[in-house]
């Protein structure tokens, strides 16, 4: 109990301080505007290219199906991104690394602390991005769903999974130099295409599918869209197979094997580092 304790303790001060850091570069209403107008900017862009392509206009399920998992993909990529750098931040630019890792502080709970502003961030991008598609576009959302037990179970067994999978790749980070500083990006960007987000799994080529079925964020997203849209459920037939109960049991599951996975990475390359010698060097080259 003193552990967890101790550990509720380190991640609440991180997220302070990870906030503080995000925040003080610029005034309030700065901030605010940031965090609405980049969402809306991706969002046209990801309008004008269905617009294009297919022609059909937001009353196209398929538009549904990709404008509902993009929204939610964002909280992924910015958390995969943001806890995963703050090793890359605090040893490389800010070199404080050594001072946490020598301090009676679970690192896995600093590290996940620190890139907690980012999460909330993210949500409020993908809130700003699904109020557009509502109020702008005409997309058939229902907000009652947001309250849904689906919507909600599956929301938080969500970004518990993509904050063990971060926590996983911050780990790689302590054990790599800085060149591989796009390490959480380019996972985002991998899973972004296999998680369903804006192809249906079926779609997907060359056996692509199969891993698709093994990711928790491809139950994830399906789970947020469910009660959003259920149109948009219709566009994957093996995920519109599977009962709103039995969805959650395999997104469960497979969050708590990520999760675990991803902090038994974290301490392995943690251990390995501390043998090394290597936790706290720079690696400007």
């Amino acid at each position: 109990m003193i552990g967890v304790a101790r550990a509720a303790r380190s991640f609440r001060s991180a997220a302070w301080l990870g906030w503080s850091v995000d925040t003080n570069w610029a005034d309030p209403v700065t901030i605010g505007t940031l965090l609405v107008v980049r969402p809306l900017a991706a969002t046209m862009l990801l309008v004008l290219i269905f617009e294009v392509a297919r022609g059909t206009g937001s009353a196209d399920p398929r538009f549904a199906h990709l404008y509902v998992g993009t929204a939610f993909y964002t909280i992924l990529g910015a958390t995969l991104h943001a806890i995963s750098f703050v090793v890359m931040d605090d040893r490389e630019r800010y070199e404080t690394i050594r001072v946490v890792a020598t301090s009676p502080v679970p690192l896995a709970a600093y590290v996940a602390g620190r890139g907690l502003s980012s999460l909330v961030n993210s949500c409020v991008g993908a809130g700003v991005i699904l109020a557009f598609g509502s109020l702008a576009l005409g997309l058939p959302l229902r907000p009652a769903g947001l309250l849904s037990p689906l919507f909600l179970a599956g929301f938080g067994l969500g970004v518990a999974s993509a904050v063990g999978l971060a926590i996983g790749l911050a780990g790689v980070h302590l054990v790599t130099a800085r060149h591989h500083y796009l390490l959480g990006e380019s996972v985002a960007g991998v899973l972004y295409l296999l998680s369903g987000a804006i192809f249906p799994i079926e779609a997907l080529p060359f056996g692509a599918d199969r891993l698709a079925r093994l990711l928790p964020f491809t139950y994830w997203l399906e789970a947020l869209r469910r009660p959003l849209v259920p149109e948009a459920s219709a566009c994957s037939p093996t995920l519109a197979a599977i009962s709103d109960a039995t969805l959650l049991a395999i997104l469960a599951v497979s969050s708590a094997a990520l999760g675990a996975g991803g902090l038994a990475l974290f301490r392995a390359c943690e251990r390995s580092a501390r043998r090394r010698g290597i936790l706290d060097a720079r690696t400007d080259h």
